[in-house]
């Protein structure tokens, strides 16, 4: 473990001295301390709080104090390999260090090499902000700017309806009596003459009349109702947000309810593989926690969504329950605003504006781990080798959130067609729905790739598993017991496809790739099982692993023919 240690006049880091004027005599440039990406380390920093604050990027990227004292666990899969800011502010004067997360399995050059690879296939892939993600960061940087500016607003716009502009209009009206004449009024009646009784029967006088519609009630109109619009969006975007969540805890319930009406056979059976118990004891410990996670996501969402239903109450009832709803929209490009509270209306608008830029700017996405960037790596590599086939995007979503999240990418060459499935759990025979995947008596039901060639969606061709595997061979084969790689993969060999009929042995080959060193032919694990060690290189036609995996692509297709 390594300690910032405090003395009386000095901070030291792993023996090394910052002196009193706030200078660490270590290169900025060198890590101040370092650990493997995967590796479970925590750090206790110590120094003199009265003139000291320590900061240091966590996962989700944002700058976060360090307390003196304070035990920090970075937890497994937290960070990237790359290097994170860590600062130190000495009497208010800042000075900028880092911390480095080294790879574990490949060295830096192949981990460039991948995010490079996917980056210049779809802009942004290698980062994780589109991964799945309760609130999107866009989500919540429009409302957090939003929030902060709304009571703002709301006051303001209170305190403009409660005057009730208005603006006085004199017109000429004609009138059986006036105080006193005008001018207009004299020169109308010497051009009129005076009444058949030779007397001022009629005479023009200007009234004066109080006018609501005018420019700066249609300005501060259309002010309110910009605002309006804003919190709507945001409405809609958290309210699908809530759905979702709620959609994936009912689903999650279920899975819980099943994991604990098991978990009493499950101890007392002693027939039930030793690996099977472990397994649906962690699924209880992962369900269990995602749904306290969920849960308080839940809470966080309501109260951001009560926050702008309220906010937008209070505008609606401007628009349509006051002397607002009187007042038209104007069809001119620039009012200029006389009034002090609509003049801060229209900086409030600004303000926002430049908040809600600032905080895009500011805002942080680090990379994706490196299995994680391994397994959109190959799905780039398997969409590449396609295409090099003759294959063709037909049927997607948004590409850089489909090479990240659970996906369904359709290539179509001809008549034939290749549905690629990516990371989608995969139902039991009797819940799935036609035409789909599904388990028999296996327990894994997630592959990472299912790639279904087909001409008829009720009969897929050729069908290939494509698994991830971030380990070595050694850790994946092994010939005298089996691991628990090869019982997930001999498990998805036996999946079945479900039409009209479940149709069992429609899987043809199980693919198992790994960063481990390449070698020109396939390592063969069991029957149609194989393994392709594979290490990112700039030059596809130089690796033979890629070029084994083509070549169980082109067999497949020719198995077709």
């Amino acid at each position: 473990m390594d300690t910032l240690i405090s003395y009386e006049k000095e901070v030291r880091i792993n023996g090394k001295i910052m002196d009193t004027e706030g200078y660490l005599y270590l290169s900025p440039y060198a890590p101040l301390f370092e650990f493997n990406e995967g590796e479970e380390v925590s750090f206790t920093f110590t120094f003199p709080v009265e003139i000291v604050k320590v900061f240091f990027q966590n996962q989700e990227g944002q700058m976060v104090p360090i307390q003196s004292d304070e035990k920090i666990s970075f937890e497994k899969m937290s960070y990237a390999p790359g290097n994170y800011p860590f600062e130190v502010y000495y009497r208010g004067n800042k000075s900028t260090y880092s911390f480095q997360v080294q790879p574990s399995q490949l060295d830096m050059e192949r981990i460039r090499i991948m995010r490079e690879t996917v980056n210049s296939y779809c802009r942004g892939a290698s980062l994780n902000q589109y991964a799945s993600q309760e609130l999107k960061e866009s989500v919540l940087d429009e409302v957090s700017a939003l929030l902060e500016i709304l009571p703002k607003v709301i006051q303001m716009a209170n305190t403009y309806m409660k005057k009730m502009y208005v603006e006085v209009h004199k017109q000429p009206k004609l009138s059986h009596s006036s105080k006193r004449l005008s001018k207009k009024s004299m020169e109308w009646l010497a051009k009129k003459g005076l009444g058949k009784s030779g007397t001022l029967d009629t005479m023009l006088v200007e009234k004066a009349e109080f006018e609501l519609d005018n420019d700066q009630n249609r300005l501060f109109k259309q002010n309110v109702l910009y605002w309006m619009d804003l919190i709507d969006k945001q409405i809609q975007k958290l309210q699908t947000t809530y759905d979702d969540i709620t959609q994936d805890m009912i689903q999650k319930e279920s899975i819980l309810s099943t994991i604990r009406s098991q978990e009493g056979i499950l101890e007392t059976s002693s027939s039930i593989n030793e690996y099977v118990k472990k397994k649906a004891q962690k699924q209880l410990i992962y369900v269990s926690e995602d749904m306290v996670q969920k849960e308080r996501l839940l809470i966080r969402n309501k109260d951001i969504l009560d926050t702008l239903f309220r906010y937008k109450s209070i505008l609606e009832r401007m628009i349509v329950h006051s002397w607002l709803k009187d007042v038209s929209l104007s069809s001119k490009n620039r009012i200029v605003a006389h009034i002090d509270q609509l003049r801060v209306l229209l900086e409030c608008k600004k303000q926002y504006e430049l908040s809600l830029s600032e905080k895009r700017q500011k805002m942080t996405f680090l990379e994706k781990s490196t299995y994680k960037l391994f397994e959109t790596y190959i799905y780039v590599l398997l969409l590449q080798l396609l295409n090099e086939q003759g294959f063709s995007i037909v049927e997607s979503g948004v590409l850089a959130y489909d090479l990240s999240n659970e996906s369904v990418i359709v290539l179509k060459k001809g008549s034939l067609y290749c549905r690629i499935q990516y990371d989608i759990e995969l139902e039991k025979v009797k819940k799935a729905v036609e035409h789909s995947y599904c388990t028999i008596n296996s327990t894994h039901n997630r592959p990472d790739f299912i790639l279904s060639f087909y001409t008829n969606e009720n009969e897929p061709l050729q069908t290939m598993i494509v698994e991830c595997k971030w380990m070595n061979e050694g850790n994946i084969y092994n010939a005298k017991a089996e691991t628990d790689t090869e019982i997930t993969l001999m498990d998805y060999y036996q999946l079945a496809y479900k039409s009209d009929r479940v149709q069992r042995g429609v899987v043809d080959r199980v693919i198992c790739l790994f960063p481990d060193v390449e070698e020109s032919k396939i390592s063969i694990f069991d029957k149609q099982i194989l393994g392709i060690g594979l290490l990112p290189q700039k030059n596809l036609q130089n690796s033979n692993g890629i070029q084994c995996l083509k070549k169980q692509i082109k067999k497949a297709l020719k198995e077709i023919e």
